[in-house]
């Protein structure tokens, strides 16, 4: 019964405290390709097709993503664009990625970020992206959310902020 509880109060303590996430983690870079994200417009905010892919290119950077690189798909390239589907090319460092020989794994670390509707290149209109980057996209990295990811209301004020562990090589901190 000892062990059960002990190993009850390890599981939680991993979960919820991200200063107890594992040490002497190795993993790999992995790519990922073609990965398709709908811009949705139901919050009430409409980017133009540049604008929509420099925010992606923000939040994946902002999570250590590495190669990104983010292409187009608009209904309006004049301006500003009720659809939009990006594409994307990126890679993420992950732990044991299948097909790595152990020889050629990384120690990484798991380091925090985060990002609200306060900071420079984000703003309240942005929560269903980052809504949206958060269920759609960062499962493909190495993370752990910290508390929920952002929940958002359409045409209101919305006060969203998303906070993550990610796993990076050592060294190479995420952006916080």
């Amino acid at each position: 019964m000892r062990s059960f509880l002990s190993s009850i109060a390890l599981l939680a303590g991993f979960f919820l405290s991200p200063s107890l996430i594992a040490a002497n983690v190795r993993g790999a870079w992995v790519p990922h390709k073609h990965v398709e994200f709908d811009v949705s417009s139901i919050s009430g905010t409409i980017y133009s097709c540049d604008g929509a892919t420099d925010k992606m290119k923000t939040l994946l950077k902002a999570f250590g993503a590495t190669n990104v690189r983010v292409q187009a798909s608009c209904s309006d390239y004049s301006g500003i664009s009720e659809f939009i589907t990006l594409y994307l090319d990126f890679e993420t460092f992950m732990v044991n990625p299948p097909g790595v020989p152990a020889a050629e794994l990384t120690a990484g670390d798991y380091s925090k970020v985060s990002l609200s509707y306060s900071q420079r290149d984000f703003g309240q209109g942005d929560c269903q992206f980052v809504e949206d980057f958060a269920r759609d996209i960062l499962p493909f990295f190495e993370s752990r959310l910290i508390g929920s990811s952002p929940s958002c209301m359409p045409f209101s004020f919305n006060m969203w902020s998303l906070q993550a562990m990610v796993l990076t090589p050592k060294g190479n901190k995420a952006v916080d």
